[in-house]
């Protein structure tokens, strides 16, 4: 009799241990990010969406130059974009999970780095949604409020850091103690070469 218990007492644990069946990598919420009413899905949605929507990429010196990725690669600098007379966005990571060569508008987003205003000037750039949040104005306790059940990896009184699966989520706090900017992420295999 007691043989037979023990496997089925065995499995309870393991279920128990491991959140009932749920898997660790398991994410509670895929992000979703809101530029001027056009929504992207990160690691789903392309480039192209936000170029069909009018978003342009930011003449600049800075940022990803090239027009195309290399199969199994992803962009080594962010790609900035725009819409309209000097509203910058974000900026964007670009991935390319094919064998193949893709132009950037067919490689698709896996990570949104947003700044809330240029540092040290004036200029503030429009407000993005993650999630249909605006994170603008928010502290520390307000960004824990919000993020509630997802695993905070690190934090300081400067940022905090968010594993959701395989999604990671940053928040950076100015010195007035309210988010100043955000870095999201999602996890792709590493081996795969920068171009």
């Amino acid at each position: 009799m007691k043989k037979k218990w023990c496997i089925p007492s065995i499995m309870l644990l393991i279920l128990a241990l491991t959140g009932c069946g749920k898997l660790a990598t398991e994410a509670t919420e895929v992000p979703v990010i809101t530029f001027d009413g056009t929504e992207i899905t990160l690691g789903k949605s392309k480039l192209s969406e936000l170029n069909g929507a009018g978003f342009t990429q930011v003449d600049s010196e800075y940022g990803f130059k090239g027009d195309s990725l290399e199969g199994m690669t992803f962009s080594p600098d962010l790609y900035y974009f725009t819409k309209g007379e000097e509203q910058q966005y974000a900026g964007l990571a670009l991935l390319n999970e094919a064998r193949e060569q893709k132009p950037i508008e067919e490689c698709s987003i896996y990570r949104v780095s947003y700044d809330m205003n240029l540092p040290n000037t004036s200029i503030v750039y429009p407000d993005i949604l993650i999630n249909n949040v605006n994170y603008r104005g928010y502290s520390l306790d307000q960004v824990k409020e919000t993020m509630e059940g997802k695993k905070i990896r690190s934090e300081d009184k400067r940022f905090i850091m968010y594993d959701d699966g395989e999604y990671k989520y940053t928040f950076d706090f100015g010195d007035d103690g309210t988010v100043v900017s955000i870095n999201l992420e999602k996890d792709f295999p590493k081996y795969f070469p920068q171009p």
